[in-house]
């Protein structure tokens, strides 16, 4: 696996992959076939390795928080992981919510003393705001939402508001990498 960047968020599918492909080989060859007795290893092998990474809470949580595979590749392949994956991310969830909560908290009082006691709100008077995505729904919190696979592009109260998916992307990958400093 060379790539350039973190790749904890693939070690498990790949992982995965290689034990299908071997699977493929290894019941597509004949038991007198030499390299069988090899398949058969290799598999065995595979399989520790697999269950070491699925034992790592840092790449359980890559996984899922990788958009590409999210909490469906463990329902699809490991079911039994379920339970204890969408815990404990609800778990870091929380945490990380509550961290960030505070620092907003934190942020607001300090803008307070800085500029007095402004009301810096502003309308939002761009009609086009309503397009950008489905509504939010107020029974479901982010998490669900990003697990749901219906992803929001928030642009705030903006009135000259222009898309940037290089900007959306860097936020969101921000976003991941603080998520990881907490684990």
């Amino acid at each position: 696996m060379e790539v350039d960047g973190p790749t904890g968020s693939i070690a498990i599918p790949e992982y995965l992959q290689l034990k299908i492909n071997l699977k493929k080989k290894s019941n597509s060859s004949q038991r007198g076939d030499p390299l069988h007795p090899m398949f058969l290893k290799m598999i065995k092998k595979t399989n520790n390795y697999l269950e070491e990474a699925l034992s790592c809470e840092t790449l359980v949580m890559a996984t899922i928080l990788n958009p590409f595979f999210r909490l469906a590749i463990f329902e699809s392949h490991f079911p039994k992981e379920v339970p204890a994956a969408k815990k404990r991310l609800v778990e870091l969830f929380e945490e990380r919510k509550t961290q960030i909560e505070e620092q907003i908290q934190k942020n607001r009082e300090h803008e307070k003393e800085k500029t007095g006691s402004k009301d810096n709100k502003k309308k939002n008077d761009n009609i086009y705001s309503f397009f950008s995505g489905p509504s939010n729904d107020p029974g479901k919190d982010k998490l669900e939402i990003y697990l749901g696979g219906i992803d929001r592009i928030d642009h705030g109260d903006s009135k000259e508001y222009t898309f940037s998916a290089l900007k959306w992307w860097k936020v969101r990958l921000h976003l991941t990498r603080s998520f990881f400093l907490i684990i």
